[in-house]
């Protein structure tokens, strides 16, 4: 790993951070306001009626929030730790995928240059390309 301990500490304690504050904000969403229609992943789908009206039916207490937010920590924990195994090598991406070369996370020089492109940029458009892929192997594709 050619990260600085520094940015090491710095990536992984913060996403320790965003993973907990996102599950509360989600458990706040759907116990408060069930009935509201937001943009929600996968980017080709949002709640329908019926999925609001059972998230408005369900009696939320501080135990269930409380379970739910673990559920919700849990996995997403599990996506960052499988991505970081990606990247360690400890494990490689579906090859079904595509094509996958060693990848690594570094430190950028002082004096970068501001026009790279990001990967959280691709992100959500890569999701079609993830659709398509699977579908047309004849798979399921959870919405």
């Amino acid at each position: 790993m050619i990260l600085s301990d520094q940015n090491r500490q710095t990536l992984l304690v913060d996403l320790h951070r965003i993973i907990a504050e996102q599950a509360k904000q989600a458990i706040s969403a759907i116990s408060q306001h069930p009935d509201v229609d937001r943009s929600i992943y996968p980017p080709d789908t949002s709640l329908s009626e019926g999925e609001k009206q059972a998230l408005a039916n369900i009696n939320y207490d501080p135990t269930l929030n409380s379970a739910l937010t673990k559920v919700l920590k849990d996995y997403t924990a599990k996506v960052f730790f499988r991505f970081f195994n990606m990247i360690d090598r400890t494990t490689l991406p579906d090859t079904h995928s595509g094509a996958w070369s060693p990848v690594t996370i570094v430190d950028l020089p002082e004096g970068y240059d501001q026009n790279l492109e990001y990967l959280h940029d691709h992100f959500l458009e890569t999701y079609w390309d993830w659709k398509e892929k699977f579908q047309s192997q004849n798979q399921e594709v959870e919405r």
